[in-house]
């Protein structure tokens, strides 16, 4: 007898069904509930064995960039959240997910959180960080390579006895000594403490615009500027307070010589 004309009680009707895909369609009935196709063990796979479960599912897909979350991503959450005792499976169908998309958005979320995570862990190690880049950024008193930190050297080639100084030293047995990624850590230390000014075009023209840029050799240029204009329109008006009043005479009004 065909499923139709079994009276509704006895129907085993669909009762969700999500977005078909890459991944296929996974479909719940009411009675034998999740139709075991393709679909449906992709993603009892992959609650099983390639993530931590429903939980740490649901929280890759909240790490997802909220403009990347769309309805069917926040539903989706909403129906995980809402029934913990419904598989991932049958999370999706309800909220009509797509599989292969869901999958990917994990991944993300993922990528999202294990770059938190590092950064994290990066700011932790700051202070460690920091000092290994000092380390390399000041010069470091060491022991002397020539008298090995004695102060005095053999007067003679061969000789066995202590007793000139040791040309390098001083005799002080230390020295001084540069890393030889000064140049780098010094720069990083500087731009890590913000106290290196930040270089920018000397002149840069925005919407009609002249704006100074560059820190203090803008400032330089923006006084050379003012006290050219202090010193030329200065004079200028100088010269047009002492301008006496004339009538102007065309060449027609001259008169004419006979």
């Amino acid at each position: 007898m065909k499923d139709n004309r079994l009276p509704a009680i006895f129907r085993d009707k669909e009762v969700a069904r999500s977005r078909k895909g890459a991944a296929g369609q996974i479909i719940v009935r009411d009675m034998n509930g999740i139709v075991r196709n393709n679909a449906a063990r992709i993603a009892s796979k992959f609650e099983k064995d390639l993530t931590d479960g429903k939980e740490d599912i649901a929280e890759k897909l909240e790490m997802v960039p909220p403009e990347r979350q769309t309805k069917t991503h926040q539903r989706l959450l909403e129906v995980m959240k809402a029934n913990p005792r419904w598989s991932f499976a049958r999370c999706v169908a309800e909220a009509k997910a797509n599989l292969a998309t869901t999958m990917n958005q994990y991944a993300e979320g993922l990528l999202a959180l294990k770059k938190l995570e590092s950064l994290t862990a990066l700011y932790r190690e700051m202070p460690n960080l920091m000092r290994d880049v000092m380390h390399h950024a000041i010069d470091q008193m060491e022991a002397c390579n020539v008298c090995f930190g004695e102060g005095k050297v053999a007067g003679r080639a061969g000789g066995k006895s202590l007793n000139k100084v040791c040309p390098r030293c001083a005799g002080e047995g230390r020295v001084r000594t540069s890393s030889p990624h000064k140049a780098v850590a010094l720069k990083e230390a500087l731009e890590i403490s913000k106290l290196k000014p930040e270089k920018g075009p000397l002149v840069a023209v925005q919407n009609n615009q002249v704006n100074m840029g560059g820190g203090q050799d803008s400032n330089l240029l923006e006084r050379m500027a003012k006290n050219r204009d202090e010193i030329l329109f200065a004079e200028r008006d100088k010269v047009n307070e002492e301008a006496i009043d004339a009538e102007v005479i065309y060449p027609d009004d001259l008169p004419v010589e006979e």
